[in-house]
């Protein structure tokens, strides 16, 4: 059977692309590609030549449970006291259940995904992004992008075409995707063809991550905290003071301190709970102002944290500046059931930093503007991983990987710094790592004084390309630019 669906997928493959590349030019937002769906046995379903319909491209409102409904977001109260200490870890498919059961056998969420010798992402265009910035490139959240798969032949195929551009996951029944500005959640329904609102529909939530299981996603707005199962129901996870951190092993950890634990002089206080809603904890608090009273920051967050095998580790500290430099606090660790709480490094600990194999730590420093829980660090021309269990740095992109996009960066420089002199700068939109192979979407500027806000640089934007890069043999390659 798998091999009559290869055999038609290799036919669709070849068809389409001697004759729909205009096609899909042609399309208006919010409208699909004639191009058939290739990903496994859905491709059957695709009708040959039929002109897809206003009818079947229109955005429709998905029947999904509402945020607010109590059935399924309310939380027992009580249900944080008197819980177990430990929380199940989601357990892992074999490679020949999730072979059977779900296409997709590593779900993840992100900017490129790989599948089958596949490669599927977003393919911008000159517009998608603003012509010049400082400290980067705005996307524009109303031009129409294309996603496409480039199959193992080198064939880039436009899938759909539609107004959005931002994170996406792969399932069997179709294209989970979130828009630019978060406005709502959207699915491109492989059977039908159409494009569906799948929610949550209320303003800022983004797509944060997904259980290894694929099975369940978490959103955030940076206040409430919810999960969407399989089921499509909606889970309340935490409402109004749930600040999201990280997912590991079905539990989601955030900071649960409100205005009133802030505003008292409190550092940081860190709770966990499982996707479900259940089990909800508190795992660590600590009540000291790591500042003085007349000190201007905005509310301390945790910069990073590592998931190690028996501790927990994180920095925390405040945050301040228009440009959010971090103002330097602690780095801690604890237990998964919230004892043996330990501070590592006292006040002026860096947000950036990895744990030893002797428990000692090593420090980096923290880039400006500073962003917390990056799985990525920049430091002067290169771009490193970082390994969430004990936050060790490894080489992804260096200078001359990226140079293709625009010029070979001078030695020493930091061509990320937005308050450089420089007359060319690179901003990197977002780095993906699947398996051996790394994907960057980088801009490359030159210095444009109409964009330049006080003493921060402005740079025009020259070009902008995909770029992968393959760490076993170290070849990077252009997958397009514009």
């Amino acid at each position: 059977m798998k091999k009559d669906v290869s055999i038609i997928i290799t036919f669709l493959l070849l068809f389409t692309t001697f004759t729909n590349t205009a096609g899909c030019n042609e399309k208006q937002v919010d409208t699909v590609s004639e191009v058939p769906h290739i990903r496994g046995p859905q491709a059957v379903s695709y009708k040959e030549n039929q002109e897809i319909s206003d009818e079947t491209s229109e955005i429709v409102s998905d029947e999904v449970s509402e945020v607010t409904s109590d059935e399924t977001s309310e939380i027992t109260s009580g249900e944080s006291e008197n819980v177990t200490e430990s929380s199940p870890a989601v357990s892992e498919q074999s490679d020949e259940n999730s072979a059977a059961e779900n296409i997709v056998s590593k779900p993840r969420i992100g900017y490129v995904a790989e599948e089958d010798g596949n490669i599927y992402y977003w393919k911008y265009n000159e517009d998608s992004f603003e012509k010049g910035g400082c400290g980067g490139f705005m996307q524009n959240p109303d031009t129409a992008n294309e996603f496409v798969c480039l199959d193992p032949e080198g064939n880039e195929i436009s899938l759909f075409k539609s107004a959005r551009g931002n994170k996406f996951y792969l399932k069997d029944e179709g294209v989970y995707f979130e828009t630019y500005d978060s406005t709502y959640h959207g699915m491109l329904d492989y059977f039908s063809m159409s494009e569906k609102i799948i929610g949550p529909v209320d303003e800022n939530f983004r797509i944060m991550d997904m259980t290894d299981d694929g099975e369940c996603v978490v959103y955030s707005n940076l206040s409430e905290i919810i999960s969407r199962g399989k089921n499509v129901s909606v889970t309340l996870i935490e409402r109004g003071e749930g600040d999201y951190i990280a997912l590991h092993n079905g539990v989601v950890y955030y900071e649960s301190g409100n205005d009133d634990f802030y505003n008292s002089g409190g550092a940081i206080k860190i709770s966990c709970v499982n996707v479900d809603g259940t089990n909800r904890r508190d795992i660590y608090i600590d009540n000291d102002n790591l500042y003085p009273d007349s000190y201007e920051y905005v509310r301390h967050t945790v910069g990073q944290m590592y998931f190690g095998d028996e501790y927990i580790y994180f920095s925390y500290g405040g945050v301040s500046g228009s440009e959010s430099f971090y103002q330097g606090g602690r780095i801690a660790r604890v237990k998964y059931d919230g004892s043996g709480a330990e501070i590592i490094k006292n006040d002026g600990a860096g947000a950036e930093f990895s744990v030893n194999e002797d428990g000692t730590i090593t420090e980096y420093m923290d880039p400006a503007p500073y962003k917390g829980m990056t799985d990525y660090y920049r430091e002067d021309n290169n771009v490193y991983s970082i390994d969430r269990t004990n936050g060790e740095r490894k080489l992804l992109l260096s200078g001359s990987d990226y140079a293709m996009v625009g010029i070979e960066p001078p030695n020493n420089t930091g061509v990320f710094n937005i308050y450089s002199e420089a007359d060319s700068c690179y901003f990197i939109d977002y780095i993906e790592q699947i398996g051996d192979n790394v994907y960057a979407l980088v801009h490359y500027g030159e210095k444009d004084e109409s964009y330049s806000i006080g003493y921060r640089t402005g740079f025009r934007r020259v070009n902008s390309a995909l770029l992968k890069k393959n760490l076993k043999t170290g070849n990077t390659e252009m997958l397009y630019q514009f």
